[in-house]
């Protein structure tokens, strides 16, 4: 999801200032289910004044890694934080696989761990197909799943 919103500063320029604000709102409030709070205000007007400026051509579009840092600011980076705790391999960044969670930065999303281990039922045949894939990164996979679906 963060690598479509990125898109959003692109198209951001066809707005007008009060839809502009809008859309900065919803990208701090509404990323995750977590409750609005002054940090998620704060971000939110950040990313008014970023647009804008971006806008004017006072500041370049911002780099994914850019758009990351202001994602882990709202209540989404929040809740990332919190499915993260302890899971060093998990990784969200939106310049991988669309910033959906995955293996060490790898192109091995979660999920694609997972229905591979389904298939399989046993981590034997899936480690020895994919090497780079560890048994800590197998159960920090399914670490993760389980926590998301806990939520």
């Amino acid at each position: 999801m963060p690598a479509q919103l990125h898109d959003v500063f692109r198209v951001s320029e066809t707005l007008d200032p009060d839809d502009r604000m809008t859309l900065a709102l919803l990208l701090a409030s509404t990323l995750g289910d977590a409750p609005v709070t002054e940090d998620d205000a704060a971000c939110a007007a950040e990313i008014a004044r970023r647009l804008a400026a971006i806008e004017s051509g006072r500041e370049p579009l911002p780099t994914l890694e850019e758009f990351d840092a202001m994602i882990d600011k709202t209540a989404e980076g929040r809740r990332r934080s919190a499915l993260l705790a302890g899971l060093d391999r998990i990784t969200f960044r939106a310049a991988v696989m669309g910033g959906s969670p995955c293996i060490r930065g790898m192109s091995w999303t979660v999920s694609r761990v997972l229905v591979a281990l389904a298939s399989a039922m046993d981590p034997a045949p899936l480690r020895a197909e994919h090497p780079e894939l560890t048994p800590e990164d197998i159960r920090q996979a399914l670490r993760f799943a389980a926590r998301v679906l806990e939520e």
